[in-house]
């Protein structure tokens, strides 16, 4: 069994920072980018702002029940800066297609056909030489062309670790009280690396749920 040593509240109490309000771009970021999770019957999304030294704040999440809404509502907003200046529309967005595929090609190419730079992505099970890699799709694929994202699960996972619980962590949440996030907060802290074996008996680690009653989302 394996517990995670950070409660949800002291996790908060370092990452929400009361100047970066809900839905606003930070003075310091210059760049947008999506998150874009399938479960059985709700689409988890997070807004993430990015600048330099990669410095990044969560900005936005929540739950769509269609990709409609997470286009309109998402994608295609217009997101204030907190300098006044010009607002924002996010720059690049992934969606996860690893779980029921069906519908996230035919979003992801409707999209880009119209200007956003939205694509499939899936965890890769096996480690990468980089953080990701691109291929199309091929021919008998569901969606012939379509650039699909692979992400490394484990270097991914361990930058995230470091964002979390490291001392030089560049990433913080909006505004709110603890209890606002508490949800969110319980998700990022609910998975850990539990050691196993591959099919040719070579040690792996792979990320689990901590609390199987607890989603991890967001995450």
């Amino acid at each position: 069994t394996v517990k995670q040593q950070t409660t949800w509240e002291q996790l908060g109490q370092r990452l929400i920072k009361s100047e970066i309000r809900r839905g606003v771009v930070p003075e310091w970021a210059t760049l947008l980018t999506v998150g874009i999770d399938r479960q059985e019957d709700r689409f988890p999304f997070v807004v993430d702002a990015w600048g330099p030294g990669r410095r990044c704040a969560t900005v936005s999440y929540g739950e769509a029940d269609d990709l409609g809404t997470i286009r309109r509502e998402v994608l295609e907003y217009w997101w204030p800066h907190a300098d006044g200046g010009a607002a924002m529309r996010p720059a690049f967005a992934l969606a996860d297609s690893g779980y029921r595929p069906d519908g996230i090609y035919e979003f992801c190419r409707d999209c880009v056909q119209n200007g956003m730079q939205v694509w499939p992505c899936k965890g890769s099970n096996q480690a990468l030489e980089s953080d990701y890699k691109q291929n199309r799709l091929g021919p008998n694929t569901a969606m012939p062309g379509m650039w699909l994202f692979w992400v490394d699960t484990v270097r991914s996972q361990l930058w995230l670790e470091r964002q979390l619980h490291g001392e030089e962590s560049q990433y913080s949440l909006h505004d709110g009280s603890l209890g606002d996030h508490q949800d969110f907060l319980e998700q990022l802290l609910n998975d850990a690396p539990v050691d196993a074996l591959d099919r040719h008996n070579n040690a792996t680690e792979n990320w689990e749920r901590i609390n199987t009653n607890i989603p991890n989302d967001f995450r």
